[in-house]
């Protein structure tokens, strides 16, 4: 009976899609290492950071895998890639901005406390 049980439960994995496992081919980890190296922005996003979630996102547009964005980072260290921190201040930060408005605007907002 246990062997039955078994092999029907087999049976519905190998035919259910959800439960297949599936894995990049070496092209498709060669094409997202194209993709990741092209940049976020390039890829449509509007920030050129690389979340695991965005990450995911061009797996499963590209090609059609979905993985939990937990198992990216896996993936990627696979690829030669690692995490970093983003800077506590943004690329697009402009400092002779962030000055005029130390020098102009701060003063008044000090005043009215």
């Amino acid at each position: 009976m246990v062997g039955k049980v078994q092999e029907k439960r087999y049976e519905r994995i190998k035919t259910n899609k959800a439960y297949r496992h599936h894995a990049l081919s070496e092209d498709q980890k060669k094409q997202l290492v194209e993709v990741l190296i092209k940049g976020a922005e390039s890829y449509g996003f509007e920030t050129d950071i690389w979340t695991a979630e965005r990450v995911a996102k061009v797996i499963y547009d590209k090609f059609g895998i979905k993985y939990h964005p937990d198992h990216i980072r896996k993936i990627l260290h696979s690829l030669g890639f690692s995490w970093k921190r983003v800077e506590g201040r943004p690329r697009e930060r402009d400092e002779d901005k962030v000055k005029e408005w130390i020098a102009d605007t701060l003063p008044y907002i000090k005043k009215a406390e």
